[in-house]
């Protein structure tokens, strides 16, 4: 199975409204689509009343229960 994550403690509209940051971008985020830069993270974790190091913990366990992400296999054509 995986991990068992731990809810947020706010939904991720609500940190989008405390931050200068889109939903999309925060939804990403959270989806382990996209890591959050410096000035980002911070201002996710403040929102959250979490330290950016809970935040990266928290986000390091959100990767690690993705499943892998599948590899594109490249057919190679013959010149005519």
């Amino acid at each position: 199975m995986g991990i068992r994550l731990r809810p947020l403690p706010i939904s991720r509209t609500e940190i989008h409204r405390r931050t200068a940051l889109s939903l999309a971008h925060v939804s990403k985020v959270f989806s382990g689509k996209r890591k959050p830069s410096s000035d980002a993270a911070q201002q996710i974790a403040h929102a959250m009343g979490w330290t950016t190091d809970q935040l990266f913990d928290y986000l390091k366990k959100v990767r690690a229960n993705m499943p892998p992400t599948p590899v594109k296999k490249t057919v190679k054509r013959k010149a005519a």
